[in-house]
C-alpha cells in the first residue's frame, strides 16, 4: 500500500495539507468533502504517474461515481 511521504504539497496557487486535511488557494480555504479530499490527496501523492481506477479504491477511495436512483 502507498504510504504518504510528505504532509503538505504546493502546486500553482494551491496548498494541500494532509495533516490538517485542508486545501487552500492563495491562502483561502476551499471546502471539500472527506471523500473528495482523500481522492485529491491520493492523486497528488502519485503526481507524474498513471493512477489506475482500482488503486485509490484499495485505500477506501472509490473513483466510480455513485449511481443515482431517479425514482
Amino acid at each position: 500500500m502507498h504510504q504518504p511521504s510528505r504532509h503538505s504539497y504546493e502546486f500553482g496557487p494551491f496548498r494541500l495539507d494532509a495533516r490538517e486535511r485542508l486545501l487552500q488557494r492563495d491562502g483561502a480555504t476551499i471546502a471539500l468533502t472527506p471523500k473528495a479530499f482523500d481522492l485529491l490527496l491520493a492523486l497528488v501523492e502519485r503526481h507524474g504517474r498513471l493512477v489506475e481506477k482500482e488503486e485509490p479504491h484499495k485505500e477506501s477511495i472509490s473513483l466510480r461515481p455513485k449511481k443515482q436512483n431517479n425514482r
